[in-house]
């Protein structure tokens, strides 16, 4: 799964699978992202749902500069890949943490 590139088709693909989420969680994330399965499962909940969301923002295709972001982290190391997509991820949803009656 190392490709270098991943179309938006990549990502859309994977997020409307549901036969790929009932048999991986959200476990699959490590096989989206390529990252270690062990990283994905340090992550609370929360990460993990903000990084789904990030896939999905991926998955929708209207946001070149996203894919182009996360295109680009392909060619980082596994670890430095793992903090940029969590802080990219959380970065699309500063409401997380926060009280929604706010």
């Amino acid at each position: 799964m190392n490709q270098l590139r991943k179309p938006p088709a990549y990502f859309k693909g994977l997020y409307e699978d549901s036969s790929f989420w009932s048999c991986c969680g959200l476990d699959g994330l490590s096989i989206v992202f390529d990252l270690p399965l062990d990283s994905i499962r340090s992550l609370t909940e929360e990460q993990k749902r903000a990084i789904l969301h990030l896939l999905g923002y991926l998955a929708s295709g209207e946001d070149c500069d996203l894919l182009a972001r996360v295109v680009a982290l392909q060619e980082v190391p596994a670890e430095e890949r793992f903090h940029a997509l969590v802080d990219l991820s959380f970065g699309l949803l500063p409401e997380l943490g926060k009280d929604s009656s706010t």
